[in-house]
């Protein structure tokens, strides 16, 4: 009798817990969470204020320098569930780059970033270069689909330096010189200054002074009375920018010399070259009239 009654339990016990699960399918609660995410319900996806947009703060223009790391950041509102996608916007049939956080494209340097609240998508290019320059779409999966279009410029960051390629200055006197990098989206680690293949940032030379702002992306080389040594072509290059060169040229003043002969000076001041042909004219005017008595 023992052993009917835990078989009738046993059975009882398999018949519960398949009730259990026919009623879970149903729509009843129980006590096992599901792996899925909970599906949106109609009404809360339908509320015009928790539809997903575009923040207003985005920036529609990036500028990048070629071999650094290009950043188009799109930041989304009420995302949610929904996926977001980067495309390629290259004629009638875009490239697709990155879905959420899985890449779709075979070049390691394209890949996606997301903020921690989810809100913030980041396409990543590292080693940019200038065939990158384009239109990049980032997608957001509603139904129908929205999407906002960003556009990249990747430039060859080049120096720039503030005189013309060549400058003629008298010696002894002071100039300066300032290097700039405007067209780079990250400030120079440093930028050196070059008097024909010498570096002389840090020379040590006394008439020699470099300022570097790093804020401003600058450089300014001074140089104090400057003398015939200090003619030639010099050069600043940043860190993660083509350089630039001009050319200095320093002029000695001379002052003219009076005209030496034995050690006694045949310079004459002009009040006497004045007269001269005046001296000459009555003479030969006194030679004629002697001539004519």
């Amino acid at each position: 009798m023992l052993w009917r009654r835990d078989i009738s339990q046993h059975l009882m016990a398999r018949f519960t817990g398949i009730l259990f699960c026919l009623l879970t399918l149903q729509g009843f609660e129980c006590g096992v969470q599901s792996e899925l995410p909970p599906v949106r319900s109609s009404a809360m996806w339908n509320n015009l204020m928790l539809r997903p947009d575009f923040d207003d703060t985005n920036i529609d223009s990036v500028v990048a320098s070629a071999g650094n790391t290009a950043f188009v950041i799109c930041k989304v509102n009420h995302l949610g569930d929904r996926a977001v996608t980067w495309l390629r916007a290259e004629g009638d049939a875009p490239q697709v780059l990155t879905v959420n956080t899985f890449a779709y494209t075979t070049s390691p340097r394209f890949t996606t970033h997301k903020s921690q609240a989810g809100n913030v998508w980041i396409l990543k290019i590292t080693d940019a270069r200038v065939d990158d320059s384009g239109d990049y779409e980032c997608q957001v999966s509603t139904d129908p689909k929205i999407s906002k279009t960003f556009n990249l410029q990747v430039v060859v960051a080049h120096a720039e330096i503030n005189s013309s390629r060549e400058v003629y200055m008298n010696s002894g006197g002071d100039i300066e010189l300032t290097c700039g990098v405007p067209r780079i989206t990250e400030p120079p680690e440093f930028i050196l200054w070059y008097h024909g293949v010498d570096i002389i940032s840090y020379s040590g030379r006394d008439n020699i002074e470099v300022n570097m702002n790093v804020h401003q992306k600058t450089s300014t080389l001074l140089i104090h009375n400057t003398k015939l040594k200090d003619s030639g072509e010099y050069t600043c290059k940043p860190s993660n920018a083509r350089e630039a060169s001009v050319m200095l040229h320093i002029i000695q003043e001379e002052k003219p010399a009076a005209m030496q002969t034995g050690g006694v000076s045949c310079e004459l001041p002009v009040s006497v070259l004045t007269y001269i042909p005046l001296l000459l004219l009555s003479t030969m005017l006194c030679l004629i009239s002697d001539l004519a008595s």
